[in-house]
């Protein structure tokens, strides 16, 4: 989510941190998507990374702000959109990222079975310029 004013902007963004291990579940499906899509030569398909609360003030202030304040807020509540279908890595040319892509998945796939899977905490930024 993002908002942006004349003087101000928020953004709330999800975070690649976790806190139990249902959120690490959710980052492990989830950090597979990125290189599934680039190996495959679709970067414009997949989602980018979860941004770090450092790498997020970096850009933000990068980009000309002069105060943010930042805080990781606990959302505990459940999150599906990280799993995608195996079929997608399957159709990788290379055979040793294709094999370490499934591998990562099925390891994934296993946490969420076994754990369920959480949102991982939410990077809320305001800034100013």
């Amino acid at each position: 989510m993002l908002r942006v004013t004349k003087e101000r902007i928020f953004i709330a963004e999800s975070s690649p941190m976790a806190k139990n291990k249902a959120q690490e579940a959710h980052l492990a499906m989830y950090n597979v998507r990125r290189p599934t899509f680039l190996a495959l030569g679709q970067g414009e398909l997949g989602d980018l990374r979860y941004f770090t609360p450092e790498e997020l003030r970096n850009i933000i202030v990068e980009a000309g702000a002069s105060k943010v304040d930042m805080k990781l807020v606990d959302v505990d509540m459940p999150h599906h959109l990280a799993y995608f279908p195996l079929d997608e890595i399957r159709k990788i040319g290379e055979k040793a990222v294709r094999d370490d892509l499934e591998g990562r998945w099925r390891k994934a796939l296993k946490m969420l079975d076994e754990y369920g899977e959480k949102h991982p905490p939410v990077i809320v930024l305001n800034a100013w310029k």
